[in-house]
Order: C-alpha cells, then sequence, then structure tokens
C-alpha cells in the first residue's frame, strides 16, 4: 500500500490495560514500545525509514529511531495520541524534540497536527523528499554511497553520535510513567471509546 506506512499503535489493545491494575499495565505498554524501538535505535549499522503515506504515532515513534529518513512526496506525519487522551509512550517526547527542536515537537504534540512531507522537511523530521515512484531508488542509492566507505569508522560514529544526543534517561522513564497516569486518569478509555464509535458508524454507512 502506498497510502499508509502507519496508522500508529493498535487502539483495541490499549482497551486490555483497563482490564487489571491500569497504572502498571500502562507503564508495562510504554516500557515495552520503548525497549523494541530502543533496540531498534541501538543496531551498530545505519537503518534508513523510507516512510510514504500516512505514518502516525508508534508508526512515527519507530522512524525517529531510524539513522535517516526518507520520505515519499505523499508522506504525512503525526504524533496525534493526545488527541485520544493519552501521551506518546515509545519515546517521541525525547526523539522528536532532538530532531526538530522543543518549539516544533511541542507543536505538534500539542496539536495534533498531521504535517505533509514538504513541511516534515522544513523542520528537519525528514532528510529528504522523492516523488513516490523513486523511493525505492534514493534509497537504493543511499544505501550504495553508506556501504563504500568504512564498516568500522560508521558504526563507530553511530555509537558516538547517540552517546551525545543521549546523556538524560529520566525523560524516557518520565514518559513511562507519564503514560502509566493518563491511562489511570480514566480520559482515555471515554476517548478511545468515542472515536471507535464513531469510526464503526462511518463504516456502516
Amino acid at each position: 500500500m502506498d497510502d499508509i506506512f502507519t496508522a500508529g499503535a493498535d487502539i483495541e489493545g490499549f482497551f486490555k490495560i483497563y482490564e487489571g491494575d491500569v497504572y502498571n499495565a500502562a507503564v508495562e505498554v510504554s516500557k515495552a514500545s520503548q525497549r523494541v524501538f530502543g533496540m531498534l535505535e541501538s543496531l551498530p549499522f545505519p537503518v534508513i525509514s523510507a516512510v510514504k503515506g500516512l505514518n502516525l504515532t508508534a508508526g512515527l515513534e519507530m522512524s525517529l529511531c531510524c539513522d535517516i529518513i526518507v520520505a515519499a512526496d505523499n508522506a504525512r506525519f503525526g504524533q496525534i495520541e493526545p488527541r485520544h487522551g493519552i501521551i506518546p509512550g515509545g519515546g517521541a517526547t525525547q526523539r522528536l524534540a532532538r530532531l526538530v527542536g522543543p518549539l516544533k515537537a511541542r507543536e505538534l504534540i500539542y496539536t495534533c497536527d498531521i504535517i505533509d512531507a514538504k513541511e516534515a522537511l522544513q523542520i528537519g523530521l525528514v532528510n529528504k523528499v522523492v516523488p513516490l515512484s523513486e523511493l525505492e531508488a534514493s534509497v537504493n542509492d543511499l544505501c550504495r554511497r553508506i556501504i563504500r566507505n568504512s564498516k568500522q569508522a560508521i558504526m563507530k560514529s553511530k555509537d558516538l553520535i547517540n552517546k551525545g544526543i543521549y546523556n538524560n534517561p529520566d525523560g524516557f522513564d518520565g514518559e513511562n510513567t507519564g503514560f502509566g497516569e493518563v491511562f489511570a486518569s480514566g480520559e482515555p478509555m471515554e476517548r478511545l471509546s468515542a472515536f471507535m464509535k464513531t469510526k464503526k458508524t462511518k463504516r456502516n454507512r
């Protein structure tokens, strides 16, 4: 599919959080997401995210863990969790701000705006934008330009860049607890239920 990269996390899965200890269940969901994305980010070799179509919430958080993001001209990006009474739980409160700066990160998260590829390039969220038909060829060319260089030097450079970026683990830990707190408030259940009801109504028309 060319119109959707990912629509984000499984919303129906969030309802399972309310089946037991809500706070701790939500914290564990956030920790699990951060653990998986952290593994992606810490891979010793360069990882490229080639995005086409809609890329929201957890999908965008996954892209933020990559070394380079190449977007097709039909790509759209959004960190829209607050629309459902949730905060980003997979690291976006930390990674988005380091890429686009705190002012723009706040704007994107607070407003839940979905931006197009052109704006994503302007704010530094992606490295380049190419026509959809050229996405694969562009990424392959980028890979060729990388692999002709020293593997050892690239691996060491990646390690040092990441060490220079992440010097405060409290931000990620705070995201875990914040994710638990918003779910424990009950608001996500109300907003997600309303969203799913609206979605079902539209589907049945």
